[in-house]
């Protein structure tokens, strides 16, 4: 895991910088990590709890595997809030002794935090946050992308489709039709909504309001038309107009 890692390249560094030095042999590196994910939200079950346990149970693989640097966890819970998971890091980086940042599920709050670490001179190991743009334009020295980001996930599976002699969107295509058609069947069983409209014809008329949409000289009309294409949905119903 990459806990492990983290801790192995610190030891090393400690190690290179007190070389031939009393130092190298009385004191024991010591590392604070913070985690810093969901606790209370959509991210709790994938994250959470569990990546608290997965980060001490890394610290314990790595004692047991003979590793030196003594290594104490701390956890926080970010509410998917940039604002609150900014002012924890900041806490932990002035305050609190936190050396290290791990997991942050979500893209907002992690960029806070890569943009901290930063000037804090601290070490982010982003493992929950998937923006391809820790990488790119938010690319920094004292930050890891140790997991996916969002350029894999779509161009790694779409390619491997296209290759296989499939179509990458048929199964988002697919997804949508079956969504559009639980919302149609909810309308109209509530009496908002016509209930003889099918999801496939929907998809195409929002499809090509979407194409109108992409020019930016033809928004207003695209506008008018998603109008037109929604008080469709309504005409015939109890009460429309």
């Amino acid at each position: 895991m990459g806990i492990k890692a983290l801790l192995h390249a610190l030891c090393a560094g400690a190690v290179a910088v007190t070389a031939g030095s009393a130092l190298a042999q009385t004191e024991t590196l010591s590392v604070k990590i913070g985690v810093l994910t969901d606790l209370s939200g959509l991210y709790a079950d994938t994250n959470g709890n569990g990546s608290v346990t997965a980060t001490r149970m890394a610290i314990e693989d790595y004692r047991a595997a003979g590793g030196t640097v003594k290594a104490e966890v701390v956890s926080a819970d970010h509410q998917n809030k940039a604002d609150i998971g900014s002012v924890i890091t900041r806490e932990w980086f002035d305050e609190g002794g936190i050396d290290a940042v791990v997991d942050v599920p979500n893209s907002a709050v992690a960029l806070s935090v890569t943009e901290l670490a930063r000037q804090k001179n601290k070490v982010f190991m982003n493992s929950g946050a998937s923006s391809s743009d820790f990488t790119g334009k938010y690319c920094s020295l004292n930050s890891i992308h140790w997991t996916y980001d969002t350029y894999a996930l779509a161009t790694g599976t779409s390619r491997a489709v296209v290759a296989s002699g499939g179509n990458p969107y048929a199964h988002s295509r697919d997804r949508m039709t079956e969504a559009l058609g639980l919302l149609l069947r909810a309308g109209a069983g509530a009496g908002t909504l016509r209930g003889d409209a099918e999801p496939a014809d929907v998809l195409a008329g929002l499809s090509g309001v979407s194409l109108v949409a992409g020019e930016p000289a033809q928004r207003a009309q695209a506008g008018r038309l998603l109008d037109l294409l929604v008080d469709g949905l309504r005409f015939g119903t109890t009460g429309s107009g």
